[in-house]
Parts: structure tokens; sequence; C-alpha cells
């Protein structure tokens, strides 16, 4: 990966805070904290693999603002997202299972706004 353009792309979307480093070096894909006055935005650069991502991504945001996390940007080609911060890992948690029941719970609820809007 190209850290040079990579936050040179980042730096055209938001003014880093402060150094840019790299949190997840996996496989799959590379994922970079990136301080912003006020908070964290966060880099993620996917694999091949994981090449469907960042559109999925930007088309949940766009769909579902409240429930997703916040996208500031999208490369496709380059399989590249800036994500707002959605707080505290689930895995930062132990990954209980009351934190999946949280999400399904919402996404049911969005299952019945729509079944009622029909």
């Amino acid at each position: 990966m190209d850290v040079i353009a990579v936050e040179k792309w980042i730096r055209q979307h938001v003014e880093p805070a402060g150094v840019i480093e790299t949190t997840h070096d996996r496989p799959w894909a590379t994922v970079m904290r990136v301080p912003v006055a006020g908070g964290v935005t966060w880099f993620k650069a996917c694999a091949q693999v994981q090449a469907f991502e960042p559109r999925l991504a930007a088309e949940l945001y766009a769909r579902w603002p409240d429930r997703v996390t916040e996208v500031l940007a999208v490369n496709e080609a380059r399989r590249w997202l800036l994500l707002g911060d959605a707080g505290i890992a689930v895995g930062e948690r132990g990954n209980p299972p009351e934190a999946w029941l949280k999400v399904g719970s919402k996404r049911n609820l969005g299952s019945k706004r729509r079944a009622r809007q029909s």
C-alpha cells in the first residue's frame, strides 16, 4: 500500500490533528486511525476479497445513516474507505451477546417500519 497516496487522499477529506497510525494490518484489510479535531476517523484499505465493502458501506450509510458508521469518503477503484468513529468496538467489550441482540432489535425495528409503510 502506498502510504503517501493514502495520506494525501485522507487529507483531501479531513484535516488530521496528529499522526496517522496503522492499527490493524490483516490479509483482508489494513486500518489506520486518523486523529481529527474533536475525535478520530478511520481509514480502511480493503483487500481484493473485500472489494465489495466500500460500496456496501456507502449504500448502507446512505439508506440508514442512524444505524451504521458514517462514511466520509469512498474510493471504489482503490477499495478505500474513510469512516467516522462508531465508538467502542464490540470486541473491546468482550463481544457480549447483548451487543448483538441490540443490533438485531434495531434491524427488526426497521423491518416493522417498512411493513407499516407498505
